[in-house]
């Protein structure tokens, strides 16, 4: 995306801040016996109160047979990403991917994180901090390259 101005630049800033909130609070109820069916129906609630629309419920890719039902993509364990939302209930020990989008004052704002969901063992916490230094040592190497473009 190329911000054109300003504005766009402030509505960006201000739609990053709000969806960041709205993942820290799904990533906080993101507990024991939690489904992931219940993240989404709490991150759709927190970005329509936040003013925003959710990006990615009824997107419809390119040859997909059908739009995308939830509002945030939760990955379990061994799933890569984009999982999709269901009844299936988080335990302790999961790592979970959250990953959500938000329209607001017509612009796109994307983030995504990961959580442990009980807190995790100290080998799970190590790799995830290892795994989000090589992102960002990427970003860096992208933005030395090619501007502002980021890898998330």
């Amino acid at each position: 995306m190329i911000i054109k101005n300003k504005k766009e630049l402030e509505v960006l800033r201000e739609g990053g801040k709000r969806l960041a909130a709205v993942l820290i609070e799904v990533a906080w109820a993101a507990k024991d016996g939690v489904t992931t069916k219940e993240l989404d129906e709490l991150a759709e609630k927190l970005i329509l109160k936040s003013r925003g629309k959710p990006s990615f419920k009824g997107y419809g890719a390119h040859r997909a047979p059908m739009p995308y039902p939830g509002t945030i993509c939760i990955s379990i364990n061994e799933e890569v990403v984009h999982g999709i939302v269901s009844d299936r209930k988080l335990k302790n020990g999961d790592v979970v991917g959250l990953d959500i989008g938000m329209w607001y004052e017509g612009l796109c704002t994307d983030t995504a994180m990961t959580v442990l969901v009980g807190g995790g063992t100290n080998k799970l916490i190590e790799t995830t901090k290892k795994t989000s230094g090589a992102r960002r040592a990427g970003n860096s190497e992208l933005g030395q390259k090619r501007g502002r473009q980021r890898t998330f």
